[in-house]
Order: C-alpha cells, then structure tokens, then sequence
C-alpha cells in the first residue's frame, strides 16, 4: 500500500498518487474503477475513480464523493 497525494498529471490528463519510497518520489496515474482511499475530516474514505463524459469535456470523479478532493490530499491505494 502506498499512502501520498492526489495531483493531477497534466500529461496524460489523469489523477494520480505521488508518493515516496526507497527509491525516491514516485507515481501513479489512475484508471477508471481503479481503487483508493481519500482522507476526508481526518477518516479513510474508501472508493474508486471513475469518469463521466459530457458533450464539454472528461469528468474525473470518485464514487460516493462529491466534487473531486483538492490537490495535495491524501490518499492511498
């Protein structure tokens, strides 16, 4: 389990996790119906990332959540 936070990585238009380990800062973008946990009010929140299309643009979302969480929030997948 990896525990970081939320960014948005602008070059493959997707939320991703940011997070340090042994081998310095990593990274992972999500996928759709990917899982992870969001701490909201200091509890973890369980849920998953999904996204909604309109006829404007992509909505990213997680599920049970609503509004997309600030950057910089933690999470863990």
């Amino acid at each position: 389990m990896h525990t970081g936070t939320l960014f948005f990585d602008k070059s493959d238009n997707r939320y991703a996790i940011r997070y340090k380990d042994k081998y310095g800062i990593q990274s992972y973008s999500f996928h759709c119906g990917d899982c992870l946990d969001v701490k909201l009010n200091d509890v973890w929140v369980p849920t998953r990332i999904e996204m909604g299309y309109t006829d404007e643009h992509d909505d990213w979302y997680l599920v049970g959540i609503p509004g997309m969480p600030k950057i910089g929030t933690p999470i863990r997948t």
